[in-house]
């Protein structure tokens, strides 16, 4: 079940160790924290109402950790990381990926300077399309016309 002091030892940790050095602890503090998220992200997709703390919800503080989390995929040195953070991402995390303000640091993915990581994100997003289209469709439509131009001005014999 997801209640508060489920999602409170996950934002915790987040606080705590997403910026560590040790770069162990940082993949697995966000591997470990998007499988705590689970249940919650599930309980909001079915539509439950997460019972809490009135300041500080269960709601408010999933919200945060997965903002957190998506900033490893963005912000984290190491490709591993961002990579592993980004294969916790399953169909269970579909509608809440799908918000705008989660699609956009998703976007910003897109330009990883890692092709793995790359070729995860827009996976992601083509999954996430069905959830939100009009936001997500233009975007990789113009994803894939920029990547035809470079294919069709590169220098590779074909």
């Amino acid at each position: 079940s997801c209640g508060f002091f489920a999602v409170f030892g996950c934002a915790h940790q987040t606080k705590e160790y997403l910026n560590d050095s040790n770069s162990e602890i940082r993949r697995e503090t966000a591997k470990t924290c998007a499988r705590k998220l689970v249940p919650c992200v599930k309980a909001t997709n079915a539509g439950v109402n997460l019972v809490g703390a009135r300041v500080y919800s269960p709601h408010t503080m999933m919200t945060d950790v997965l903002t957190k989390l998506l900033a490893v995929v963005v912000a984290d040195p190491l490709a591993e990381i961002r990579l592993a953070t980004l294969r916790e991402f399953n169909t269970d995390f579909h509608k809440q990926l799908a918000l705008s303000e989660n699609i956009q640091m998703l976007f910003l993915a897109v330009n990883d300077p890692t092709h793995d990581v790359r070729e995860v994100v827009l996976e992601l997003l083509g999954h996430l399309s069905d959830e939100n289209p009009a936001y997500i469709l233009p975007f990789l439509r113009e994803q894939l016309s920029h990547i035809l131009h470079q294919i069709k001005h590169s220098s590779i014999a074909r």
